[in-house]
């Protein structure tokens, strides 16, 4: 019984936080179509030929994060109004009679919604922390959670002035001291991953969309093969405290819809609305993703050259979001003195407790520890010096074979069309582009994913047809298969019905710095402790107003 009930928990917690997302979503596209709600029935309207619903979950998470981190500028975000902020927000689900659109096919949406679902939830049995999560990530959303913005967060520690909206979605879903919760964010963005290649696979009659998907999936299967048993630079389960998994899903989603409205050139208000909120989410996971706004911009002016809205018209749609990212930059100048952190070139000396000279350390130890590459040093040195890493190796390897085998695959298997040369460019560049930025500013395998998974779907974009004739029954397979080597045999290995799965915290020793400071006895993890730091220079907090000030050697 104990079993059943344990189990039953779990469960819960995770239906719990997806319908929860699920609703703050469709509230997002309730706002989106406020002025024309009676006109519409919002629960069958399509973006990108895909059914909204299956995006609501990761809306919900993109505006949950945007109202954290906007009321954390008057408010810890450990503070009970939030929460009936966020409630009171969700009821205008009532605005709109619910309509739950399954596509008319019970398979597609038991597939969908509960077995992908199931399959993820299993990595939650042997989840940990990320390195990092104890390193800076749980303290950074401690002090979220105790206070309002600070003037100088930075000082307290460094990396907290990276300030990723990660953090502030996190700090919120501390009420379960579990921090499975935390996990569980991740694996939405996973579940909408496969669903969205489910979707494109099974239901979808454009082209790019399926056929790109069909190899994504197989680029995934074959991410279980090669040299050192595998690793091509496919998405994988991080541990909890990182971003990059979800960074890379929404790259790559947001780069093949632009990809494909520039060389179709249509114009839908909710599409837009759409690429601009996930886009500034984007940012505000990581400042490198700005190369989003690349393909971004050219279809927006492509809109314009072909008459479909006016600047004027553009502007005033996107005034909303230009808004929220300008909040995003205050914020980021509030506690770096930086509009862009650690980027030296953006910061102004304009706070009392504002170091001169203090970021370009930063901005050297970012760039440094990815092993960036450095005008004028030796660009073979520096290739033999990356492919010396292992995990990098091993990836940039597997990866040129995958792509060699998809590659052939499509010559063989796939019935092509004449290309548009523009829409070959365009990709090409973009591609380079991404390219370029990960070998000068971070050649990691975890920032390569998006564009990884962007080079695979180019190779599909001028595919008609396919020689062979595949059921849905095999496609399904093939979905199946990709799906279920996801989580690794460690976590199936684990799967245990009679324990409610936790991320397990680790505790620490600390020595004082002064009366109030402290820092780890061994190693460099602070883990959950407001005053621990890893920076030994003396620290003061000013808490005579409303906003506290951090020094630093004052």
């Amino acid at each position: 019984m104990d079993l059943v009930v344990n189990f039953l928990i779990f469960l819960l917690k995770y239906i719990s936080i997806f319908i929860f997302f699920f609703f703050l979503g469709r509230t997002l596209i309730i706002l989106f179509n406020i002025k024309n709600l009676k006109n519409i029935n919002i629960d069958y309207l399509k973006i990108f030929n895909l059914p909204i619903n299956l995006f609501y979950p990761i809306l919900g998470v993109i505006l949950f994060g945007n109202i954290l981190f906007i009321v954390n500028f008057i408010f810890p975000i450990g503070n009970n109004f939030l929460i009936f902020l966020i409630f009171s927000i969700q009821l205008l689900n009532f605005m709109k009679k619910f309509n739950f659109n399954i596509e008319n096919d019970f398979k597609y949406f038991i597939f969908t919604y509960i077995f992908i679902n199931l399959i993820l939830l299993i990595t939650s049995f042997n989840i940990s922390f990320h390195y990092d999560a104890g390193f800076y990530h749980l303290n950074h959303q401690n002090w979220l959670r105790n206070s309002n913005i600070i003037f100088g967060f930075v000082n307290i520690y460094w990396p907290y002035g990276i300030g990723s909206i990660y953090e502030y979605i996190s700090a919120a879903l501390w009420f379960d001291r579990t921090f499975i919760l935390l996990h569980f964010v991740n694996l939405i963005f996973i579940w909408f991953f496969y669903s969205f290649l489910t979707y494109n696979l099974i239901k979808s009659k454009i082209s790019f969309y399926k056929y790109s998907s069909l190899f994504i999936l197989i680029f995934a299967i074959l991410d279980n093969f090669g040299v050192d048993g595998g690793r091509n630079g496919y998405i994988y389960i991080q541990g909890v405290g990182k971003q990059d998994i979800t960074l890379g899903i929404l790259f790559y989603v947001l780069s093949i819809f632009l990809i494909n409205l520039i060389s179709k050139t249509r114009f839908d208000k909710n599409e837009l609305y759409f690429l601009l909120i996930t886009s500034l989410f984007l940012f505000q996971i990581k400042v490198s993703s700005v190369i989003i706004f690349f393909l971004l911009i050219i279809y927006i002016v492509k809109v314009k050259q072909n008459n479909l809205q006016s600047y004027f018209e553009l502007i005033k749609l996107s005034s909303p979001f230009i808004v929220i990212g300008l909040l995003w930059i205050l914020k980021t100048y509030i506690t770096t003195g930086c509009f862009i952190f650690p980027l030296t070139i953006t910061c102004i000396n304009n706070f009392e407790w504002y170091l001169i000279g203090s970021t370009e350390a930063f901005e050297y130890i970012t760039t440094s520890f990815s092993n960036s590459y450095i005008i004028g040093q030796s660009f073979l040195i520096w290739v033999e010096t990356l492919l010396s890493y292992q995990i990098k190796r091993t990836v940039i390897l597997n990866f040129i074979y995958s792509v060699c085998f998809l590659v052939v695959l499509k010559v063989v298997f796939f019935k092509r069309y004449k290309y548009s040369r523009q829409t070959l460019l365009f990709s090409t560049l973009f591609a380079i582009l991404n390219i370029t930025y990960l070998i000068f500013f971070g050649p990691e395998p975890r920032y390569f994913i998006g564009t990884g998974l962007f080079i695979v779907s180019i190779i599909s974009f001028n595919i008609s047809d396919i020689r062979l004739k595949l059921s849905n029954n095999f496609l399904y397979l093939i979905i199946f298969l990709a799906l279920f080597s996801l989580p690794r045999l460690d976590s199936y290995k684990s799967f245990n019905l009679s324990s409610i799965p936790t991320v397990p915290l680790q505790t620490t020793e600390y020595l004082n710095i002064d009366e109030l400071w402290v820092y780890p006895k061994e190693g460099d993890k602070c883990w959950i402790n407001l005053y621990c730091t890893l920076n030994k220079d003396k620290i003061s907090i000013d808490e005579s107003n409303f906003y506290k000030k951090v020094y630093l050697n004052q």
